[in-house]
């Protein structure tokens, strides 16, 4: 296709603070696993799409195709009201310290387009 620009798997960005290769960085609407490190306020490289083992909130027990949200401490807990991340990709158990995740997937992206849709129908 003559405009296309990017297959969208990945975005760049510059953060604020360093970031390490792996690390999950959240953008404004989505969030981005690092692909390599990044030092602070240089562009780096950042995958959008994807399976990823993440830490995960001890003790939880996500099932495949749960929603996964972002907890204070940075980790990934099945409790909703903070900021989307994706959908589980494989159960996990309680001692493990990873859940695999699949980044912009599921739930909170149906939500949120959904939400935005209704908006946009109450608008017109």
């Amino acid at each position: 296709m003559q405009n296309s620009r990017s297959t969208g798997r990945c975005i760049h960005h510059t953060p604020g603070k360093a970031v390490l290769g792996g690390e999950l960085v959240v953008l404004t609407g989505m969030v981005a696993v690092a692909s390599t490190d990044i030092p602070a306020n240089e562009e780096g490289a950042c995958e959008v799409e994807g399976v990823f083992a993440l830490p995960k909130k001890a003790g939880e027990i996500p099932k495949q195709g749960d929603p996964l949200y972002l907890a204070s401490d940075n980790t990934l807990t099945k409790t909703s009201g903070t900021q989307f991340v994706g959908t589980a990709w494989a159960d996990a158990q309680a001692n493990d310290a990873t859940v695999l995740c699949r980044i912009n997937f599921g739930y909170g992206v149906a939500a949120a387009a959904a939400a935005a849709a209704a908006a946009a129908e109450q608008g017109s």
